[in-house]
């Protein structure tokens, strides 16, 4: 059964999981999401959610790789697009999550797909 998980955040950079009582990794999060759980991440010293902000880092820390493959010239491209290569594919995965479309993915910027063969099946 899916649970809703908060993790708190500490200055010291430890992520410290309240349903298990102990501390975590940034894999263990990806763990969690993929066993169908939902996690809320809050800064503990100023009691911010932070969840969005922890979310992109744990997904270019998984593309990292990948990006690193790519030529100089493909990079380039992605900067040089108004909007990043990585916004689009989240608008195509959002439209097909919601059905409502790309609205929601906004202008996130960044980079993961274009022209280049790539994916956004991590």
């Amino acid at each position: 059964m899916a649970k809703k998980i908060v993790i708190k955040k500490y200055p010291n950079r430890k992520l410290y999981n309240t349903d298990s009582a102990s501390y975590i990794s940034y894999k263990d999060i990806v763990e969690m999401i993929k066993a169908g759980d939902s996690v809320t991440v809050v800064d503990n010293r100023t009691k911010q959610d932070i969840t969005r902000f922890t979310l992109t880092q744990i997904l270019f820390q998984k593309e990292r790789e990948f990006l690193k493959s790519l030529p100089e010239t493909t990079l380039e491209t992605a900067i040089k697009q108004e909007e990043g290569l990585l916004s689009n594919s989240i608008s195509s995965l959002a439209s097909f999550g919601t059905g409502t479309g790309a609205s929601s993915a906004g202008n996130a910027g960044g980079l993961a797909s274009s022209g280049t063969g790539s994916t956004a099946n991590n």
